[in-house]
């Protein structure tokens, strides 16, 4: 359970860390650089306005909400499989 948190808790972290670069990238001094650099930095802005998500198997968006989904899907199961014990 450790391990899946834990996967799920920095992938949650990548994924809103990479939502913060936009700021950090605007806050920068780059209005004052060459017109070069300026377009470069516009087109970063422009990609970086999609936050950067982990996916398992192209499909399965993996952060804390797969974490909680995870942990009740398994509790569910626990709870039924108690159920046929009595």
């Amino acid at each position: 359970m450790l391990e899946i948190f834990r996967i799920c808790f920095l992938a949650n972290a990548v994924q809103y860390q990479s939502g913060l670069f936009i700021v950090d990238f605007y806050s920068s001094d780059w209005v004052d650089s060459s017109i070069k650099y300026r377009k470069l930095m516009i087109i970063l802005m422009e990609n970086m306005k999609k936050p950067i998500k982990v996916i398992a198997l192209n499909f399965i968006q993996v952060d804390i909400g797969l974490f909680v989904k995870l942990i009740n899907t398994i509790y569910s199961m626990y709870a039924v499989l108690q159920s046929f014990k009595e």
